[in-house]
């Protein structure tokens, strides 16, 4: 599942719908919940845990996105309500490099 973009429900995190990326390792999608950071169109003056994403056929994304690094959700599985789509394999460089500037690793 990672790299993965699925839409999530709204109640439990916002007010309205937003995808979530799925940044978890694929070798713990054993488990019922996946680690996810949560995506936004708002285009941020202080944008230094966010990832720029340009939509495309493949991510399923309709607008520019970031992925919000310092904002990692987990949910139940059962919580996804559909995949949109994946990111690219630079797009996910991108975000694993923020991921360790996030949290220091």
């Amino acid at each position: 599942m990672r790299g993965e973009v699925w839409v999530a429900r709204a109640e439990l995190y916002a007010s309205k719908v937003r995808p979530v990326l799925v940044a978890q390792a694929s070798a713990f999608d054993v488990y019922d919940s996946t680690v996810t950071c949560l995506l936004t169109t708002f285009e941020s003056e202080n944008a230094l845990a966010r990832v720029r994403v340009e939509p495309d056929e493949v991510n399923g994304l309709d607008a520019v996105s970031f992925v919000m690094t310092k904002k990692l959700f987990s949910f139940d599985k059962a919580d996804l309500s559909h995949r949109v789509g994946r990111l690219s394999e630079a797009d996910m460089a991108r975000v694993s490099d923020r991921l360790r500037a996030v949290l220091d690793l």
